[in-house]
């Protein structure tokens, strides 16, 4: 049976996977991210490393206090292999037949791209050990997302076309690459900590926090969902907080567009297109967006599907690698799939990807 490359982007929001199915067909999807420590006698919980851990949905039940809020590097090391064995769990990939893991690290955490890997290299959950060796692909933010957005706007564009620039919005970084010529330019490449949408989350718990009548201190992650719904339910009474949210997307587009503008300057005066993808381009308000000064509007291309490009792109990456013999090892024989010439898949265009039923809301 042939190997199965396994694309993951985990954040500290929602993590997205992608992969092919026999038939050669990309499948993707999202698992939420939530973690809480569960008893050690809970037994239809995940092991790891000792210590129980209930994943996604049911941490919610916790309380807010005991939901792990994975806010810097270290913690989304520490959890990076449990948050890969989830997106295999829920995934149904068969994990027998993984031959390749492609992830994705924002290049504000560039300096810690060896650790990432060896993380990732080797691990145990429920006594099951996995070793992916030497069969690991690292792609930064938003690098491996051109090779979707090639894909899909540039299928049959000669590279000297491809000009483009990416802003890659996730729950704790922001991430802009530059492409120019077909290849993504390093020098260009810049990532930020701590300027994704995790701004509106901070203030959304803030203001439940000083409610007279809630005074809660709510988890990032219960904070997330209340993002998605606009609702929070407490003891039996459902709260609207969803103009207080649109209010904190203007004012986090507001923020993030002056930080832009100040840092990256030549993107928005040179280049004609700027695709936003990540799942924080859900949050962008667009009036704000349209009346920015400096930035012209006309400009962005806020991505369908935009939080999973990162997924589906870091598949099409490992696949172009293998191909050109990047990845000592690794056959592109043994995979699902060759990648056509200009790295997309070879069903051409992603209309051919097939979405799999949500797992969570994001």
């Amino acid at each position: 049976m042939k190997k199965i490359i396994f694309a993951q982007d985990s954040g500290y929001g929602v993590d997205k996977y992608a992969y092919r199915n026999a038939e050669g067909q990309i499948k993707y999807g999202k698992v939420n991210s939530a973690i809480a420590e569960a008893p050690i006698d809970t037994q239809d919980m995940p092991l790891f490393e000792g210590r129980r851990f209930y994943l996604g949905e049911i941490a919610l039940l916790e309380d807010s206090s005991k939901i792990l809020d994975i806010l810097d590097y270290k913690d989304h090391e520490r959890f990076a292999p449990l948050s890969l064995w989830h997106a295999f769990e829920e995934s149904k990939v068969d994990k027998e037949n993984i031959g390749c893991i492609s992830v994705g690290l924002s290049l504000a955490q560039y300096n810690y791209q060896a650790n990432f890997v060896k993380r990732l290299s080797k691990f145990s959950v429920n006594k099951e050990n996995f070793d992916f060796t030497g069969k690991l692909a690292l792609f930064p933010q938003g690098v491996g997302a051109r090779y979707a957005i090639d894909s899909i706007y540039y299928k049959d564009a000669p590279d000297e076309d491809k000009n483009y620039a990416i802003i890659d919005i996730g729950q704790l970084t922001v991430d802009t690459v530059t492409v120019f010529g077909g290849k993504a330019r390093q020098e260009a490449a810049n990532g930020t900590a701590h300027q994704g949408i995790v701004k509106i989350t901070q203030n959304l718990q803030e203001h439940i926090a000083a409610d007279a009548k809630l005074k809660s201190v709510l988890s990032m992650k219960e904070l997330q969902k209340i993002i998605q719904t606009g609702k929070y339910l407490s003891f039996g009474e459902e709260y609207d907080f969803s103009k207080i949210i649109e209010n904190f997307k203007k004012e986090y587009t507001l923020f993030l567009l002056t930080a832009l503008r100040e840092r990256q300057k030549n993107i928005f005066q040179k280049i004609a297109k700027i695709y936003i993808i990540g799942g924080g381009a859900y949050y962008l308000d667009r009036d704000v967006m349209s009346n920015f000064q400096g930035i012209p509007f006309k400009s962005f291309v806020i991505t369908k599907n935009s939080e999973y490009l990162n997924a589906i792109g870091n598949l099409l990456g490992a696949e172009k690698m293998i191909g050109e013999g990047r990845m000592e090892g690794l056959n592109i024989a043994d995979f699902n799939q060759a990648p056509a010439e200009n790295g997309s898949s070879n069903n051409g265009n992603l209309g051919a990807v097939k979405k799999e039923k949500a797992i969570a809301s994001n």
